[in-house]
């Protein structure tokens, strides 16, 4: 920011930040450095492809405006520099954010996981207390009982891990999956149920696409397959590993595959509750990348879709849909879209939109930034709320493995036990 206010050469002041950075960041800029470089010779590399995160992606859009439109004084102050400080602004909010979640979160991990390391020496003890609990605890039952708390804890630990996420969007895609998904007999099977369940395929095929999930329906199917198939032989050698044999291990084949295969669903559908709870933070990015193209004078309304396209998660199908029907139906898309939103924030953004066919952009979005202003503040506060009530729910499921294992192991055992021998002894 200081090298550039000095001379106002982008790529100079970029250079600086580069010599001054540690390690992998200045391995970041000159990444960036590069993409920005390559616009000039018309490269169709991109580097919002492999950025880290969307604030990388933020300061890449600002330079590259900066090439494409040249800077320009608003108020008195640069416009790129104007840009920097809603960026390191977000940077700060998001610091604090991350601060917050790993104080509340910290032990729980663990707290999930001690249980189960605990089963073998409650049985140890159980059977120095009372060695005919032998049977019990190495019968069908215990080692059932064992395999449970085991897949119950691996799933609650999951939970706890994807509630302490801070970013829930997930570019990651495995290309193997992809190809797999291509085959043409695998195709067919995947088409054939799909075709059996075209309601329910419907409805997770719009959930995929509202949370921005990588993979398609297809792909979707595939992996929850290859999950549930995973779960079945580590399901079944945990069983025979613990002597359960017979139908003691197709049960715990069953339950492995169903934890496995529905697993992978249920996390789907937490992470849309958790975006739906977050969607007010992707409203203020969205006002943050209007400010920063509103007072450009080349600006269209098809480029600020485009970039918003790029950070958008929740609001990406919606984006998607309007950008695509806007050459044909013009500003009428905008009419449409809102009478199908139901999210006053981003209805009026779609207001901001409408009236750029009667005015200027900057004059269009005048008010976005007392807005932006607004929303900030008020994402403070939900950040909080919301990670209060992650880390509420997070601390009430981490307790359940050790209610489980207390309950499985030492109540539900003693007390069998004991009712089976003052039996016998009334039969006696």
């Amino acid at each position: 920011k200081f090298r550039f206010q000095f001379d106002g050469m982008l790529e100079e002041a970029i250079q600086d930040g580069i010599n001054h950075a540690e390690y992998e960041m200045s391995l970041q800029g000159e990444k960036l450095l590069e993409s920005l470089k390559g616009y000039y010779q018309k490269e169709t590399e991109e580097y919002i492809e492999v950025a880290p995160n969307p604030f990388f992606i933020t300061f890449y859009s600002i330079c590259l405006m900066v090439l494409q439109y040249g800077d320009k004084k608003i108020d008195g102050q640069s416009m790129f520099v104007r840009n920097l400080g809603y960026l390191k602004e977000d940077i700060h909010i998001e610091l604090l954010k991350r601060r917050k979640i790993n104080n509340e979160f910290m032990g729980l991990l663990g707290l999930t996981l001690i249980p189960i390391f605990a089963i073998k020496p409650i049985e140890q003890w159980a059977l120095w207390n009372m060695p005919e609990m032998e049977k019990v605890y190495y019968g069908i039952e215990g080692m059932a009982a064992t395999v449970f708390l085991m897949f119950l804890t691996v799933g609650i630990y999951k939970m706890i891990t994807m509630l302490k996420r801070i970013n829930h969007t997930d570019n990651y895609k495995n290309q193997k999956i992809k190809e797999l998904a291509e085959q043409e007999q695998i195709n067919r099977m995947i088409c054939w149920y799909i075709g059996k369940r075209k309601r329910q395929a419907e409805k997770l095929n719009k959930v995929l696409r509202e949370i921005g999930y990588p993979y398609n329906l297809a792909e979707f199917i595939l992996l929850q397959c290859f999950t549930g198939i995973i779960c079945l032989i580590i399901g079944c050698m945990l069983g025979l590993g613990f002597g359960i044999q017979g139908i003691g291990v197709i049960l715990a084949g069953v339950f492995s595959w169903n934890l496995g295969y529905y697993g992978k669903l249920v996390g789907i559908l937490v992470k849309k509750q958790i975006l739906i709870m977050e969607r007010e933070e992707e409203i203020v990015r969205f006002q943050t990348i209007i400010l920063m193209v509103a007072h450009i004078d080349r600006i269209t309304i098809e480029e600020i879709l485009q970039r918003m396209e790029y950070f958008a998660v929740i609001f990406k199908s919606r984006i998607f849909d309007i950008s695509n029907q806007l050459s044909y139906k013009g500003i009428n898309i905008f009419r449409e879209e809102k009478g199908k939103c139901a999210f006053p924030p981003f209805e009026k953004l779609l207001d901001g939109f409408i009236a750029c066919d009667s005015m200027p952009v900057w004059q269009a979005f005048a008010d976005v930034e007392a807005d932006r202003s607004y929303y900030v503040e008020k994402h403070k506060q939900d950040n909080e709320e919301l990670i209060l009530k992650k880390s509420l729910i997070a601390k009430t499921i981490a307790f359940i493995p050790l209610c489980a294992v207390i309950l499985l192991k030492l109540i539900v055992p003693f007390v069998v036990e004991g009712i089976l021998g003052l039996s016998s002894n009334i039969q006696i």
